[in-house]
């Protein structure tokens, strides 16, 4: 006869968490209550429970680790089946992936320069004065005063 103790509730709330499931349903599935398990995420505070999920977490990281060789291999499986399906969206997330993946795109790219404001305002008066003749920027004038004269009125802006 198995003389080992089975695993508290707890214990098993945080497999359950670990193999994917949310705090209510690992609750549940570990044989909480409904009412409890609708505010399960509190056992994730609880010290054993937290080793627990990181313990968990730190093994599948170790044994579930990847090169670039093997990623670009499965996205190959996973557009190909994207394909199969006529997914042109799901193809195209594919080989943008693979494209990151082999370094070809870059998220951000910083580019850091340094600019003399003056002497950039300098440049472009200068090229502003042999584009454009100061003179002709001068307003317009007008003779009014053979208009006035022409219709019987006195010109108001005569001297």
């Amino acid at each position: 006869m198995n003389s080992e103790k089975p695993p508290s509730r707890k214990v098993a709330a945080a497999f359950y968490k670990l193999a994917g499931h949310t705090w209510p349903q690992a609750a549940k599935l570990a044989g909480y209550s409904a009412s409890y398990s609708a505010k399960a995420a509190r056992l994730a505070d609880d010290p054993e429970v937290a080793a627990i999920i990181e313990q968990g977490q730190a093994e599948l990281r170790r044994t579930v680790m990847m090169d670039a060789a093997q990623a670009y291999a499965k996205l190959e499986e996973l557009i190909a089946f994207a394909r199969s399906k006529g997914n042109a969206m799901a193809c195209m997330k594919g080989a943008e992936i693979q494209c990151r993946l082999a370094g070809l795109l870059v998220d951000k790219l910083e580019v850091k320069t340094t600019v003399d404001i003056g002497a950039a305002l300098q440049e472009a008066k200068q090229r502003s004065a042999r584009i454009v003749n100061a003179s002709a920027l001068a307003p317009p004038t007008f003779d009014t005063s053979h208009h006035a004269k022409d219709h019987g009125v006195d010109d108001p802006f005569a001297d």
